[in-house]
Formats: structure tokens, sequence, C-alpha cells
């Protein structure tokens, strides 16, 4: 096997980490904006608290793109001989990389972000370790239950919306929820579910090597899924 240095970008899904990280700003700036019109006299003019908008922002867009690399690289340790089927062009199945050089990649990259996260705050580097750990489990166990697991990757995708809204709230020491970002992350994750759900037909073959109970694999392609509930 020949290592090959672009097998260690390409394994993280970098396009879609970079654009995921972009919601946490987007979070962080209506946060920041709407804490700020309410409580700047007396918790930045008063007691002095600095505004870390730009602090914040940066930091949680790469706590995001390094915690949502590091799942992408265990995703496909998990996933080599289904992508030998679904994805025979991906670093692991291809050769360009090994298990043992992606196992130490997401380490570092796990380790990084949440590094990162606790220089944020304390909740947000719990958070990041909470979620560093939901995404083992979603690839070791959660994903082969079909539905449950497309619910994990939406709520986790769609949660960029609370982490980037609670570490700005944390900071003011509310640690609460504006309701346009709840309706930000509901929106998100309606539909990044539809998505999850189309997203596995193109995987059907090779899912059968884990026995991932997709609705693609359970209920067919064709219309009988659709039939049975009823629509």
């Amino acid at each position: 096997m020949v290592m090959e240095p672009r097998a260690y970008l390409e394994i993280t899904r970098p396009r879609n980490c970079l654009m995921g990280g972009l919601t946490v700003i987007s979070s962080v700036q209506v946060a920041n904006v709407l804490w700020d019109f309410l409580l700047e006299l007396a918790l930045v003019q008063i007691l002095g608290f600095p505004n870390r908008f730009w602090e914040i922002g940066v930091l949680a867009y790469f706590v995001y793109v390094l915690i949502a690399a590091a799942g992408n690289v265990v995703n496909d340790i998990y996933d080599v001989e289904v992508d030998r089927v679904n994805k025979p062009n991906s670093p692991l199945p291809q050769g360009a990389m090994s298990v043992r050089e992606a196992k130490v990649l997401a380490g570092v990259l796990w380790s990084a972000g949440c590094i990162l996260a606790f220089l944020i705050s304390i909740p947000s580097g719990i958070l990041a370790v909470i979620f560093s750990t939901i995404g083992l489990l979603y690839a070791s166990k959660v994903k082969v239950l079909g539905l449950l697991g497309g619910f994990v990757v939406s709520f986790s995708f769609a949660f960029e919306y609370i982490y980037g809204s609670l570490v700005v709230s944390s900071e003011f020491g509310l640690f609460s929820l504006p309701i346009i970002v709840v309706l930000f992350f509901l929106t998100a994750f309606c539909l990044l579910q539809g998505r999850e759900i189309i997203k596995v037909m193109e995987d059907v073959e090779g899912d059968m090597l884990r026995d991932a109970k997709t609705i693609a694999r359970v209920y067919g392609l064709e219309d009988r899924f659709v039939c049975r509930c009823g629509l």
C-alpha cells in the first residue's frame, strides 16, 4: 500500500465540512446580535464583558469542521467493506491509506476540535465531547438501524445552529436559545431527514454487507413503502 497525501484530505470530505461550518457562524451571528441588543449596556459597557464575536465565531467554525471531519473518517473506517461496493474510489477501499492511518487521523481531528471547543467555554467543550462520542456510536452501531441512523445524522448536522447560539449565550451566562435559532434547527432537521431517506437508495447493494435496516432495504425502492404508509 502506498499512502497518498491527498487521501488524508479526501477522506474528511472537506467541502461538506467547510460549508457546514458556515451554519455555525450564522447562528453565532444571530445570537450575538440578539444578546448584544438586549444586554450590551449591562454586560459589555457596565460590567466590562468583552464582545468576543469574531473569536467565538472563528473557533466555533473550526470546532465544527474538525469534529465533522473526524466523524467522516470514522464512518469510512466502519464502512470500508461496504464502500468496496458502493464507493470503490474512496481512499480506504482504493488503498490510498490504511485503516490504522485513518484511526490516527480521526483521533487527531477529534482532539483538536475538542481542545478548540474548550477554549471557547466549558459548555462548548462538553458539547464537542458529546457529539464526538455520538459520531463514534453512529458509525459503529446506530447507522445500521435505518431510520434511527438517519435521525442521528440529521440531528447532528442541524445541531450546528444550536451549538453556535449556545456558545454565545453561555458567554453572557444565559445558556438559552433565541426562537429564530430553534426554527432554523427544526427546518434543517426536516430537510436533512428527507435527504437521508433518499440518500440510502443508492447504497442498497453495499448496505447488505452490514445488514443495514434502511428504508430502501426494508421496503424496497418501488411504491410499496408509500402504500404501506397509507400515502
